[in-house]
């Protein structure tokens, strides 16, 4: 770039400044900040490789002896010696955490095994009380091949998808909520978990992760390489074939596949139309664990993006010896209730920090129904089933807002803060997009009443929760002009008996497990007391509360994390290890 160029300047202030401009997007690599993209940083992985491995880009190089992805596991009969000494990395003690000790126990002995045997008595049946210091379920974590999971981080290239937290380049840690940063999250808590075992013969479950998501966008589309199945940007195809190479590798490697036929494996479907597309010889076995809760067997996919209709299919010279990718996945749903979960999307407690249920001063809940984002304007008509479009143009045709304070419309129609006014929403619609949207946990989180409109689709953790006691369902087609009497024909001592019902369990629908998280909101909630402590001052009467005692919504100072949507996940998981077990184990068959 010559004589001042990147190579040849003696500072960053001699640098010409078209040289530094190719910098001011943001510095795309990992660890990499400043205008010039040259001040480094810690970089993200796993628990950061447990204090035992050196961090690159999400993948953990082990040092001497250890193993694993998280390098949380020593080669037997070594000595277990400290791990990195935080002293010369303070900024690790935020994140770094103890492998929880249980995990790190030797196999139990066969008494111990069947101590914890339960009803069936042969160390296979039902949960019963495991070793001191245990908890079930029991879960075992796959230690992938890179190229499902950490190959992923290093491909990527982009900071803010894929994860859920990072460095600045003062090595401070912040939170990151993108739309699938679940996927590295849950996988992160589940090594972290005093459910983790290392010993696969204990295990309740087995958790196989996959990075599908991470892989979907920015990876492929962005690099030439690497593709699952035909090297085309058909993501549905990507998918089937990498769960199945996924599949086909854990069998090969370990035989707790073929013990039970993958009833006890748990996957990860956190896309938009989740487990649509997930091969068959998986699906019809396997956990689920998605955001998209459809139902019915005969599908055909939503999305308008067309990389993602698995409706199309695809034949390629070469592969599956020429037959259609849908040959894969046809003939299941994407969700079957009696054996999967609907999971609540990761958000950064920043996210909600102005609901009361974080401690924010409760206002006013003078919107009626408000929605604010993609409206479907630019989109094909299958977007979200049409019922975004139809609701926008029912609002604006009918003036719902100067009538009835109804709220439809994307951001440069809607100003003002998106967390307030949700705050002041009475309902807020819950309603696909491509497949699934973050709707269900932005209107609970706020305390919002949901308003659902999906047909034949389960809504957050509605097999296993008592969310008609809190929400309203209506069918598709009767979203029309009259949506607006619907809604105020609801007394107010109902919507109030539903608030409270929210106020038992709306923890349940945010994942407050990990010390970032727990921190996070920690600071929500002290920034909220601060606030209201300040409006206490300002007010006339100092002695009025801003929290009546017989508010619906009373303020939270602590998360209740042992009731959160992992510990709702955990407890979900150990009422099911019955139902994973044949009839001469014990279970349910």
């Amino acid at each position: 770039m010559g004589p001042q160029g990147w190579c040849n300047a003696d500072s960053v202030e001699q640098m010409q400044r078209h040289v530094g401009s190719r910098c001011s997007g943001g510095c795309a690599g990992e660890g990499i900040h400043g205008p010039y993209c040259n001040i480094t940083s810690e970089e993200t992985c796993l628990n950061q490789c447990s204090g035992h491995g050196e961090c690159m880009s999400g993948y953990c190089r082990c040092f001497k002896g250890w193993y694993g992805e998280d390098c949380a596991r020593k080669k037997a009969g070594e000595e277990m010696e400290p791990g990195l000494d935080l002293s010369t990395r303070p900024w690790l003690k935020d994140v770094l955490q103890q492998v929880p000790a249980a995990a790190l126990e030797p196999p139990p002995s066969s008494a111990s095994s069947a101590a914890g045997a339960g009803a069936g008595g042969d160390g296979e049946g039902a949960a019963g009380p495991a070793a001191s210091g245990r908890l079930r379920p029991l879960i075992y974590v796959y230690d992938m091949p890179p190229e499902f999971t950490s190959r992923m981080l290093q491909y990527k290239l982009v900071k803010h998808i894929c994860a859920y937290r990072e460095f600045d380049e003062e090595n401070s840690t912040s939170l990151l909520a993108g739309p699938y940063s679940i996927e590295q999250y849950l996988h992160e808590m589940l090594l972290l978990s005093p459910h983790r075992t290392f010993d696969p013969e204990e295990a309740d479950f087995f958790y196989v992760p996959v990075y599908f998501s991470c892989f979907t966008w920015p990876i492929n589309g962005r690099a030439d390489v690497p593709y699952w199945g035909a090297p085309t940007s058909t993501r549905y195809s990507n998918g089937a074939n990498m769960w199945l190479a996924a599949k086909r590798w854990v069998q090969a490697n370990f035989p707790y596949w073929d013990r039970r036929g993958g009833r006890d494996h748990i996957w990860l479907t956190n896309h938009d139309e989740g487990a649509c597309y997930m091969p068959t010889e998986i699906y019809s076995t396997s956990i689920m664990l998605t955001h998209w809760g459809r139902m019915d067997l005969n599908h055909t996919s939503n999305t308008a993006y067309r990389p993602d209709n698995y409706s199309d299919g695809l034949t390629w010279p070469g592969i599956l010896d020429g037959q259609d990718v849908k040959t894969l996945y046809e003939g299941h749903p994407c969700y079957d209730p009696r054996k999967d979960l609907v999971v609540p999307g990761f958000k950064h407690p920043a996210h909600y920090s102005s609901s009361p249920l974080a401690g924010a001063a409760p206002m006013e809940r003078d919107i009626l129904l408000y929605l604010r984002g993609d409206i479907g304007k630019h989109r094909l008509p299958n977007y979200s089933r049409g019922i975004r479009q139809k609701l926008y143009k029912l609002a604006h045709e009918n003036h719902w807002a100067r009538k009835h304070r109804i709220f439809i419309g994307e951001q440069p129609e809607i100003h003002g803060s998106y967390g307030e006014h949700l705050a002041r929403s009475l309902f807020c619609p819950v309603l696909p997009g491509d497949g699934y949207a973050m709707r269900f946990e932005d209107a609970v989180l706020h305390g919002c009443l949901p308003l659902i409109i999906m047909d034949r689709t389960h809504a957050l953790f509605e097999s296993i929760l008592d969310i008609d006691s809190f929400s309203i369902r209506i069918k598709e087609a009767a979203v029309d002009e009259h949506l607006p009497s619907l809604l105020k024909s609801i007394s107010p001592e109902q919507i109030e008996r539903m608030q409270r019902k929210l106020a038992l369990v709306w923890h349940r629908f945010a994942w407050g497990h990990g010390t970032l998280v727990e921190s996070a909101y920690r600071k929500a909630v002290s920034d909220n007391v601060a606030a209201i402590k300040k409006l206490h001052r300002e007010q006339d009467d100092g002695t009025k509360s801003l929290f009546p005692d017989l508010h619906p919504y009373q303020p939270v100072t602590r998360f209740p994390v042992h009731a959160d949507a992992f510990a709702t996940l955990m407890q979900w998981l150990h009422g099911r290890i019955a139902d994973t077990r044949g009839p001469a184990e014990g279970g349910a068959g």
